[in-house]
């Protein structure tokens, strides 16, 4: 009843929250990154 009474419209020109899914862009990237950190550490030994 506060936040009506000072003016809060709630869904005109709010933020949305965007729940994040990994893709198989992201899996490709992590293993990617994967695939360097194995080989950096194969070759410093």
């Amino acid at each position: 009843m506060a936040m009506e009474a000072r003016g809060y419209r709630g869904s005109e020109g709010r933020t949305k929250l965007r729940v994040l899914r990994f893709t198989s862009v992201d899996y490709q990237a992590f293993l990617f990154y994967l695939v360097i950190i194995i080989i950096f550490f194969s070759l410093r030994n």
